[in-house]
């Protein structure tokens, strides 16, 4: 969980450190905390028990003289659990701070499906700073999960799955189905950060027989993309908007699988409308 300084805890941690430098102790524990660290290393090159004990002994003094654990703090958590976070760090208070594996607590924190890349440092002298980097919740993504149940999950732009579970906060995101769809959504992802002004009318997407994307429009247009291409396919679609405001029309297919040519299906009734009174509502976005 963030641990947030206060001012008062600030003004008291400053003091602290003001009187460890004004210490007669200060340049005994100096030494010591170079020699530990020298054994640290020679620790890691040697398997010698006698010195990982003795490197045992002097992080427990050094822990005793005030180079233990009093504060973790977090920054960057946004969505993954603060109990996960608190788990993979394996840290209890009062531990001594120069046995604590930054390395190992990073590797530990990049297992959470929300965590991109973790950074773990030590500062002197009883804090553990802890910055994480998230990955930013996309699209949702419809899928049967093991027992055949449909279950929406959360993915990223890059389509790693952050989670199997449908969170609230994120019901206004994308909907994605398909099997395959977290793998192949980056191409899509990168389509309509060329083509912005889609954007806002796109509800869901759909892979199609794991070949192609089915994009379905607020209004219930389906617009069918090629198997490649896309981005060029999107742009056509954007620049017959802008001319005509194509999405917007009474229309129910928008079939862009050609190169040279757009073909549009009108819904079902529109015909005898056009005939009946010379031109189609238009159905609102």
């Amino acid at each position: 969980m963030p641990v947030t300084a206060t001012r008062l805890r600030k003004k008291r941690k400053q003091s602290q450190e003001f009187n460890l430098f004004k210490s007669q102790k200060f340049w005994i524990v100096s030494l010591a905390l170079v020699v530990v660290l020298t054994l640290l290393t020679v620790g890691y090159q040697y398997t010698s028990r006698a010195v990982q004990n003795g490197t045992e002994r002097f992080a427990a003094w050094l822990a005793r003289e005030g180079f233990a654990i009093k504060n973790v703090m977090v920054d960057g958590r946004q969505y993954a659990n603060a109990n996960d976070v608190k788990k993979l760090l394996a840290v209890e208070k009062n531990d001594p701070i120069l046995y604590f594996s930054t390395q190992k607590a990073a590797e530990n924190l990049a297992q959470i499906p929300w965590v991109e890349s973790a950074t773990v440092e030590r500062r002197f002298p009883d804090t553990i700073k802890v910055t994480l980097h998230e990955y930013e919740p996309a699209a949702l993504w419809e899928h049967k999960d093991a027992h055949g149940k449909i279950s929406i999950g959360v993915i990223a732009e890059n389509g790693k799955i952050l989670t199997r579970n449908m969170q609230p906060a994120f019901r206004e995101l994308l909907m994605v189905t398909g099997d395959k769809a977290p793998e192949k959504m980056g191409v899509i992802f990168e389509a309509l950060d060329e083509n912005t002004e889609l954007k806002e009318y796109i509800r869901a997407a759909s892979y199609v027989a794991e070949r192609r994307w089915d994009l379905t429009l607020k209004n219930g247009v389906t617009v069918k993309l090629p198997e490649v291409n896309e981005e060029g396919a999107l742009k056509r679609l954007a620049s017959a908007h802008k001319k005509s405001k194509l999405l917007d029309r009474a229309v129910e297919t928008i079939d862009l699988r050609q190169d040279d040519r757009i073909i549009v299906k009108i819904k079902p009734g529109v015909m005898e409308e056009l005939k009946n009174n010379g031109k189609p509502q238009d159905t609102p976005a």
